[in-house]
């Protein structure tokens, strides 16, 4: 059995396998994203949404132009008309529209001169990369914009078509009233958008052949550019619709988004080096020997069946192929690490795509000139991409969705090219030599039979490069979907990941429903479900007000418990909250507490990395930081009680539901009036028997590791090292003799008194908690509070 030969359909055949293995990947991605995972930081959208009038939206500090909320407002209007629990609604949405993403992406690709199999291997690839960026959400506003992009695009690459009414052709008027609209959703969406459609109008321009067409369209344009200004200006104000396209201070202002520019697109551009480049061949060499007796096989199969079944045997392949890589997860190991540089590699895809953009004229004879026209035109509206994730302190997903697949093209079919260069004088000219000297080593002279095996290696070489590189792209298709189901949702230290326990939490679902109705508990995990239910039970014992705080980026508890958000606005996220927003949120803070808060517990360095970024120092201390540093002392103090925690799966970031102290002192008999004191001591304790294990030298992992050989909390302490993966096997008391664990400058004499005195000290705590109503989430709070550098 031969694994590659001179016939060009085997070829096709795995390469098919190949697209179907990439959109495969994609479609479990979309499973992915609207069914396992949950977040307690969705619902951005949803808290702004619920305010009545766009000039209440903007008092709330909305911070982004009106078009996609208008959108999002409409298609929960829907939502609520049919009583659909509105994030089902919301991932059904979402879900629909990446499909229609994948189609436009796989059109552009044909109009490239992409064959079908190739146009279906890239496009899914591309979106996969695409979905992979942090905090994606598939209903969110990123999609939104990214399915706007990929329609300009098309619109760019899409033929002249001939729709007639009236022996008039209406298509180039409809073309440039819907281009005029999604040209207006785009700048209407994010502000960093102008970039793209003003370099969109120029070569959109560029394209028209008559001068009454670019009249045409330009006129158009600016009559939907004039409706929409004074159609919002009337409804937001003036003053408030200018500063949505004027003011940056919420990115740190215009000289810090200038300064960081430079340094944004070297580095994006040496994040694609030849190092980079030899691991994904590697890799993708790994997934070919997993690929290639699973389509070899298939293709056997083929020729006993002719062509009958093929679609069949294809998807069957494909299935096998997916589950195969499955169950040797070695095969993708590293280009799950590679996917994220990939993203963020848009810049260099850049520059090498509009080199092989300019070289078409040169080594692709066989491409038409219009599409190597089309190729750099559409090159030039990709680069504005770029700047838009300028604004937000990096490159990402815009910048590589759409470059990856005109560089993948460009490549593929430069491999295709070599087959017109078969009979090129220069390819002559090397046989010649390579004739002449085997002839003179093996004294022959008749070269035939010598051109033929030639030709035929050099034809075979073409093929194992197509091959190789369709693998790679179906490599890093299959990679970046593993990733996604390994990392789960991540946004800054926040994770949530599929338990592998669907099913079973859906049964529960149904078999054991909640107290309150919980938006999206369908697609919650069990502890999420229960936390939120117990949450909004303490919301209803002990909040009089009409409003919480939800600290400080998970406004779904707004929605949740159908209260308004603390000072008027639902995020105190750096970039996204402005200084006339920040500013409102101190002074309500400073005078009148909230009476309950949901606390999104955070390392530091969240905060630190993100103020360097985008904090305006003239604007003084903004109140993600400020109020942060607040909360964390109230606890500290006894000023908040905390009645509950909720540890995500797998990882340590954690929520706690906290009451004000006068509150709960209100709520509670005369034995729980003392209460935050008790609470005070005890955090107070434990802190800084973790200072003082941690200022000696111990691993963090001592410090909850002591709690473990106690029987108090011991189901919430065995989940938490469990989740954490803590070994107290090998870093516990019992386990002292092992003097690797410590800092070198300590006797084992000295590390063996003072623990017996940290554990002295660490009973007496233990001892502390006996009375505690709510141990388990002093011990999660204490714990986080000193693994986040706190």
């Amino acid at each position: 059995m031969r694994i590659i030969n001179s016939d060009e359909k085997n070829i096709n055949h795995l390469i098919n396998i190949l697209s179907c293995v990439s959109f495969l990947s994609f479609l479990f991605i979309i499973f992915h994203h609207t069914f396992l995972i949950f977040s307690f930081t969705e619902g951005w959208y949803s808290s702004w949404a619920s305010t009545n009038t766009f000039s209440e939206l903007y008092s709330s500090g909305f911070p982004f132009p009106p078009i996609y909320i208008t959108f999002y407002k409409l298609v929960l209007n829907l939502i609520d008309f049919f009583s659909i629990d509105r994030y089902f609604g919301l991932r059904i949405v979402g879900g629909f529209i990446s499909l229609i993403n994948l189609w436009i992406i796989f059109r552009i690709a044909k109009n490239l001169g992409s064959k079908t199999n190739f146009s279906l291997l890239i496009s899914s690839c591309s979106l996969i990369i695409f979905s992979s960026m942090e905090a994606f959400v598939i209903y969110d506003y990123t999609p939104f914009l990214g399915i706007i992009i990929s329609s300009l695009a098309l619109i760019i690459t899409e033929k002249e078509r001939k729709i007639y009414f009236l022996r008039i052709n209406l298509f180039p008027y409809l073309r440039n009233i819907f281009t005029s609209l999604l040209l207006i959703a785009l700048i209407g969406s994010k502000q960093s958008a102008i970039p793209i459609a003003i370099l969109f109008i120029l070569v959109y321009g560029l394209t028209r052949r008559k001068k009454l067409e670019r009249i045409n369209f330009l006129s158009t344009i600016l009559l939907f550019l004039v409706l929409y200004i004074l159609y919002f200006v009337n409804n937001i104000g003036y003053e408030q619709f200018l500063d949505i396209y004027t003011n940056a201070e919420y990115k740190g202002g215009a000289d810090k988004i200038i300064k960081r520019l430079p340094k944004i697109l070297v580095s994006s551009s040496l994040k694609l080096n030849p190092g980079l480049l030899f691991r994904i061949v590697r890799e993708s060499i790994i997934f070919l020997i997993v690929f290639l007796p699973v389509g070899i096989t298939s293709l056997n199969i083929f020729k006993i069946f002719k062509s009958k079944r093929y679609l069949l045997i294809i998807l069957i392949s494909s299935f096998l192929t997916v589950f195969g890589l499955f169950l040797i997860p070695q095969a993708t190991n590293d280009m799950t690490a590679i996917v994220r540089t990939i993203r963020e590699s848009g810049v260099g895809f850049l520059i090498f795509s509009i080199l092989l953009g300019l070289s078409t004229f040169i080594f692709y004879p066989s491409l038409e000139n219009y599409k190597k026209k089309l190729i750099l035109l559409l090159l030039t509206f990709l680069s504005s991409i770029i700047l838009t994730n300028v604004m937000s302190g990096g490159t990402g997903a815009f910048d590589s969705f759409l470059i990856i697949p005109v560089f993948a093209i460009l490549i593929y079919k430069l491999i295709d090219e070599l087959k017109i260069y078969e009979n090129s004088d220069q390819l002559i000219k090397t046989k010649k030599i390579i004739f002449s000297i085997f002839g003179r080593v093996f004294n022959f002279h008749d070269y035939k039979n010598f051109e033929y095996l030639f030709k035929k290696a050099y034809f075979i070489i073409i093929k194992i490069l197509k091959l190789l590189f369709s693998g790679i792209i179906a490599c890093i298709s299959f990679a970046g979907m593993a990733d996604i189901y390994a990392k789960g949702y991540t946004w800054w230290g926040m994770v949530e990941k599929s338990d592998n326990a669907f099913l079973f939490d859906k049964l529960i679902f149904f078999k054991k429903p909640t107290r309150n109705k919980i938006p999206g508990s369908f697609f919650m995990s069990y502890d999420q479900r229960m936390y939120t239910d117990r949450s909004l039970q303490i919301i209803n014992n002990y909040s009089n007000s009409n409003n919480i705080l939800a600290f400080p980026n998970i406004p779904y508890f707004y929605e949740a418990s159908s209260k308004d958000s603390f000072a008027g606005t639902p995020l105190n996220w750096i970039d996204v909250t402005s200084s006339k927003s920040s500013e409102m949120q101190k002074n309500e803070w400073n005078q009148n507490k909230p009476e309950i808060i949901i606390f999104n517990f955070m390392h530091s360095d969240v905060y630190n990395i993100q103020a360097r970024a985008f904090s305006n120092e003239k604007l003084g201390e903004h109140s993600f930081k400020y109020i942060n540093s607040n909360i964390l002392d109230e606890i500290i103090n006894g000023k908040y009680i905390i009645l509950d925690s909720y540890l995500a799966s797998d990882t340590g970031y954690g929520l706690f539901t906290l009451v004000r102290k006068d509150i709960f002192e209100k709520n509670n008999s005369k034995s729980n009036i003392d209460y935050s004191k008790k609470q005070f001591d005890i955090i107070k304790t434990k802190l800084e028997i973790n200072a003082d294990i941690l200022k000696k030298g111990f691993p963090y992992s001592t410090i909850v590791c002591m709690d473990k050989n106690e029987n108090y909390a011991k189901e919430l302490h065995l989940d938490l090292f469990k989740k954490n993966n803590i070994d107290c096997k090998n870093s516990s008391r019992v386990n002292l003799s092992d003097k690797k664990l410590f800092k070198d400058e300590y006797s084992f004499n000295m590390i063996e008194k003072k623990t017996i005195e940290i554990s002295e000290r660490n009973n007496l705590y233990i001892e502390s908690l006996k009375d505690n109503e709510f141990a388990n989430n002093v011990v999660v709070f204490t714990y986080l509070f000193s693994l986040f550098n706190y």
